[in-house]
């Protein structure tokens, strides 16, 4: 019997059938819980990585106000770290498909969120020059985030649950 051709509910039968007939469940209760376990931590490490990097996407017009008041800017100016934060995710949009195609998806998010995090320590500096060059970085950090995050459930999500994962 191939385990992988099955669906869940006909392995948990099937197992259920082994079990109560007393033969060896083994490898196919592992395939079995395999099975529910896959695609639910798929779908949990990418809300993990979508909460990271929408935490870092609102931190720049968050933390703005205290920040321009201690480098003695126009409160004003927050617009233009917000800008500078989305031209960030833009232009990962627009160029980023080469470097989703040649690291993959999980790579990708990885490298997003490394740049949001460096990102987030030079928005921290005490220098005003630094502070776009964070909220661009972060930005470049989310930017991979939805494509990426797609493409990861789009390939471990079960057929018939992609429009319930998708929701979420």
């Amino acid at each position: 019997v191939d385990a992988q051709a099955m669906t869940v509910a006909q392995l948990g039968a099937y197992v259920k059938t082994l079990r109560a007939s007393g033969l060896a469940v083994g490898s196919y209760a592992v395939d079995f819980h395999r099975k529910i376990a896959f695609p639910l931590m798929t779908l949990v490490m990418t809300l993990i990585v979508q909460s990271i990097s929408s935490f870092l996407q609102r931190m720049p017009p968050t933390i703005a106000p205290a920040l321009m008041e201690a480098h003695g800017l126009q409160p004003q100016m927050i617009g233009y770290f917000s800008a500078s934060n989305i031209c960030g995710s833009i232009a990962f949009l627009v160029m980023g498909a080469p470097l989703l195609r040649r690291y993959g998806s999980v790579r990708s998010l990885q490298i997003g969120l490394c740049l949001g995090a460096f990102g987030a320590l030079v928005f921290m500096l005490p220098l005003t020059p630094l502070l776009v060059m964070g909220t661009v970085l972060m930005g470049l950090g989310y930017g991979p985030s939805t494509p990426a995050g797609s493409d990861i459930l789009q390939r471990h999500a079960p057929a018939r649950h992609r429009v319930l994962i998708f929701s979420l």
